[in-house]
């Protein structure tokens, strides 16, 4: 069962690296991998977010850079060390689960608990998604690393969101995190 899992997982990475291969593709998926040309429009959007909506911004902003350094620690530091799955066309980097995929899933989900529109949850929950196929498109993971990733990051978002709703964070939620 697990050998079938598998095989259909490296089947679709290659349809989705061979078969859908385009030139658009080949110039947009590069940059949606790489997490450093994310930071300029991320600090920009950061400082709109808490210029014009400011303590639902810094909310926002505070709780999201809290439950992505946990789920990076976590997902870079313990969990690529357990499984140790091999990337595709390397066998020296680990590849399950994807951080790149738990990181935007986790920021995403923690965005859209203090954001409701659906503009807005279409919007961060889209850039979630094309990070994680970017990734398997430029062959750096495989499908299920990517999903892996994705339920990763839902899942420590989860956590810390039902923290700052619990009885016990009162005071913080008064101080901070009442921004809804």
């Amino acid at each position: 069962m697990i050998e079938t899992i598998l095989a259909l997982d490296h089947k679709l990475a290659d349809i989705i690296t061979f078969n859908l291969k385009n030139n658009f593709f080949d110039y947009v998926m590069p940059i949606l991998s790489n997490s450093k040309l994310w930071i300029a429009p991320l600090v920009i959007f950061i400082f709109f977010l808490c210029v014009f909506d400011k303590k639902r911004g810094i909310a926002t902003t505070v709780v999201i850079l809290i439950t992505v350094a946990i789920t990076d620690l976590i997902c870079g530091g313990i969990l690529k060390d357990i499984f140790h799955r091999a990337r595709p066309f390397s066998i020296s980097l680990t590849s399950f689960p994807s951080c790149h995929a738990a990181n935007t899933f986790a920021a995403a989900m923690v965005f859209s608990y203090f954001y409701k529109n659906i503009f807005w949850r279409f919007l961060v929950f889209g850039a979630a998604i094309a990070v994680g196929f970017s990734r398997i498109y430029i062959s750096a993971h495989y499908p299920i690393d990517v999903l892996g990733g994705f339920f990763f990051g839902g899942i420590i978002a989860f956590t810390v969101i039902q923290l700052l709703e619990s009885k016990a964070n009162k005071y913080i939620q008064g101080q901070l995190f009442n921004a809804k």
